[in-house]
């Protein structure tokens, strides 16, 4: 390919993790077609970077080339502008300053409980904030736990459990059964 017919391109380097080789963004404005607006669009091009020289920010020329591998097919012809990267030192701690963090830690304190259950087993570790692992037993409509017992009032009709409230129908018939008994009455 002649020099003349070669397209060179003008971008910032935006990584060199690989040995040789950079990825250069290039920015250009195109015009959208129907708005008119203009658009901001950025292409990347992997490019052949012989010596090693550039580094992230750096501002270079690359041209294109023939193709040097399944990616590269542009090269770096100099490097514009060189951005300088600064180092980050962690900023010095005082001795002191550390001792008396340490001192401060958090210290672990297992209780009673913690120790019976790791020694009952898995079966006794509460699931639920308000289980105390105790076993439950149902007996006589009474539900038996470690806190008490609790009567379970009503009678199963129809195999539907009616609780005895005030709030509920006298003849036995639930809410949604009068509700669907007035409405076929009103048609």
């Amino acid at each position: 390919m002649s020099l003349e017919k070669r397209k060179n391109r003008i971008g910032r380097v935006v990584s060199n993790k690989m040995t040789k080789t950079v990825i250069v963004a290039v920015q250009r404005q195109r015009n959208h077609y129907l708005y008119k607006k203009a658009r901001r669009m950025t292409s990347k091009f992997y490019a052949h970077d012989g010596q090693s020289e550039c580094s992230i920010g750096d501002l270079v020329r690359i041209e294109e080339c023939r193709p040097l591998s399944a990616l590269k097919r542009w090269r770096v012809t100099g490097v514009l502008e060189s951005m300088e990267t600064v180092e980050v030192t962690p900023p010095e701690v005082d001795q002191s300053i550390l001792d008396f963090q340490s001192d401060e830690a958090p210290q672990v304190v297992e209780t009673d409980e913690m120790n019976e259950n790791t020694d009952a087993g898995v079966d006794a570790v509460p699931t639920s904030p308000g289980d105390t692992g105790a076993p439950v037993a149902e007996q006589d409509g009474e539900i038996q736990g470690s806190s008490g017992s609790v009567e379970v009032a009503g009678e199963e009709v129809d195999g539907q459990f009616q609780s005895s409230n005030a709030d509920s129908p006298e003849d036995g018939k639930s809410v949604s059964d009068e509700e669907t008994s007035t409405e076929q009455s009103r048609q």
